[in-house]
């Protein structure tokens, strides 16, 4: 009895031999390391199922986990007939994509301007007896000493002598502005006419006694001839004492002033 032979036929599709085929996944993506520039934006591109082409073969990408700005990947060597070397696991690479470093490079221009850091104040401790700071005082130049002022008009001793007697015996009893009005008298005397004070006590014939003079007679021609002070702004040059005589002549020039005892006249205006 023969036999036959049974012939095989395909399975239909859909059959369970047909199922028990093992699929063939798609090609994965091969990429090769890239430039050390590149290699931040190429790392963050990577995905499980990827192969990596190195020197030393080639490595599997096997499993990619990300937590916060870490990235965790797993790699796998292929044996170089494309068999797995049943998950031998090489290693794991972890990369902290901290902000600013690789995250940064990937989503900003490469020239991104960035923000000034902002650095937080240090309290230094309180100075101690060893830390004191000891600050000398800076030295101030002391000003000028402010230099005397000139004369008003420059007196000889002898001169000075000489007026401090005229004015005690023409005021002496008068009071101090008395006799700086007499002191005032010469002083024009010798400005509008332009001669010395021996000159003028002789011209306008003021008393020639010369008794030894006072206190304000000394202060007055000081006043006068030194510091420039004046009883009135009228050139004064004649004074006399109506108690003591008359001088129509007196009278016929110009009336200034009174003082005391004395009447004071400057020089009338000539016709």
């Amino acid at each position: 009895m023969q036999h036959e032979k049974r012939r095989s036929h395909p399975s239909a599709p859909g059959s369970s031999r047909e199922s028990q085929r093992p699929r063939k996944s798609p090609a994965a993506t091969k990429k090769s390391i890239p430039h050390p520039d590149h290699f931040a934006k190429w790392l963050s591109e990577l995905q499980a199922g990827d192969r990596i082409k190195t020197s030393k073969g080639i490595l599997k990408v096997a499993r990619v986990e990300t937590s916060g700005a870490a990235k965790a990947i797993t790699l796998e060597r292929q044996r170089p007939a494309g068999g797995l070397a049943g998950a031998a696991i090489l290693a794991v690479l972890a990369l902290a994509l901290l902000a600013g470093t690789i995250a940064a490079a990937c989503t900003e221009p490469p020239q991104a301007a960035q923000e000034p850091q902002v650095q937080e104040a240090v309290e230094l401790p309180a100075p101690t007896l060893s830390m004191a700071i000891v600050r000398q005082p800076s030295k101030v130049p002391e000003p000028p000493a402010p230099s005397a002022p000139a004369p008003r008009y420059e007196l000889t001793d002898m001169e000075r002598e000489l007026l401090e007697s005229v004015v005690t015996a023409e005021a002496g009893g008068e009071p101090l502005e008395g006799q700086i009005a007499v002191a005032q008298c010469i002083l024009n005397a010798c400005e509008y006419k332009g001669i010395r004070p021996r000159e003028a006590v002789e011209v306008y014939q003021y008393a020639r006694a010369c008794p030894e003079p006072l206190e304000g007679a000394v202060e007055a021609v000081e006043a006068v001839f030194d510091e420039g002070q004046t009883v009135t702004d009228e050139p004064i040059l004649f004074f006399y004492n109506p108690d003591r005589c008359s001088s129509d002549w007196h009278e016929s020039q110009s009336y200034v002033m009174t003082i005391c005892c004395h009447r004071f006249f400057k020089e009338a205006p000539h016709e």
